[in-house]
């Protein structure tokens, strides 16, 4: 089977030259990850103890579950467009109750549709 879902962290980190925003793509990176895997989207942790990941993993369909498969990746693009509006009114980058709410959503499209 040929990959069609990629994504490598280091790759996306590029595109970014100021080290806060950097800094702030990391921790939206490290909220999905973890919570992506909480709700059984990818088959492994991607995030240690220490709040670390692998910035050079590649993220491929493998790597995700029968779920993930259907959903982490318009889970990934709700959640890095909520994150990327930095108004100052909300912590945009640690609010997973926004994180859960796209989950739910999605979960419940997804399975309507089984």
């Amino acid at each position: 089977m040929e990959a069609k879902f990629m994504l490598r962290y280091s790759d996306v980190e590029k595109s970014y030259s100021k080290q806060k925003d950097k800094d702030n793509l990391f921790l939206i990176f490290k909220n999905l990850y973890k919570f992506a895997f909480l709700n059984r989207l990818l088959k492994e942790n991607l995030v240690d103890e220490l709040g670390n990941f692998d910035k050079d993993k590649l993220l491929n369909e493998s790597d995700l579950t029968e779920v993930g498969l259907k959903i982490f990746e318009k889970l990934m693009y709700k959640w890095l467009t909520y994150t990327s509006n930095d108004d100052g009114k909300v912590d945009r980058i640690n609010n997973i109750k926004m994180l859960e709410k796209y989950y739910d959503k999605l979960l419940k499209d997804y399975e309507s549709k089984k």
